[in-house]
This record gives C-alpha cells, sequence and structure tokens, in this order.
C-alpha cells in the first residue's frame, strides 16, 4: 500500500466516522451544537478530494481500465472451413 492510497484511505475513513456521529448528536441536540462535526466530516472530504487529485495519476484512471479486452483472435484461415 502506497502513502498516497494509506492517506486516501484514512480520510475517508475519517469522513465517514465524522458524518456518523454528526448525524447521532445532531439527533441529540441541535443544528448550533453539532456544527463542528460537520465542518470536519467535510474538511475531511475535501483533504480525500485533494490528495486523489494530487496523485500521480491525476484523479483519472488508465485508459485500458473498465475496458474488456479480447484475448482470442481470429485468423482468416481459421473461419474458413476446409473442403
Amino acid at each position: 500500500m502506497t502513502k498516497t492510497q494509506y492517506y486516501k484511505t484514512v480520510l475517508m475513513a475519517c469522513t465517514i466516522a465524522f458524518f456518523i456521529l454528526w448525524y447521532l448528536e445532531y439527533q441529540r441536540t441541535t443544528l448550533v451544537e453539532s456544527y463542528w462535526l460537520a465542518l470536519a466530516a467535510l474538511a475531511c472530504l475535501m483533504g480525500y478530494q485533494y490528495v486523489r487529485m494530487s496523485s500521480p495519476s491525476g484523479g483519472k484512471k488508465s485508459s485500458t481500465s473498465g475496458k474488456v479486452q479480447n484475448q482470442q483472435s481470429v485468423t482468416p484461415s481459421s473461419s474458413k472451413k476446409k473442403k
């Protein structure tokens, strides 16, 4: 696991944890008292996006990802029937 993947994993986990804590705290108190948890979740999410976009790939997937590559090739001689 590279350093960038580690940071992305930690930041996403913190984002989810702060969001869950904010939701539970919001049910117990008011929005004003739980606002800092929502801001912490947003800050972690923005940090995740920054790390993702500043990675060497730039947040883009490689051109071959998601494409199915045909491993079998049909040659003209194999498609003709022999008599």
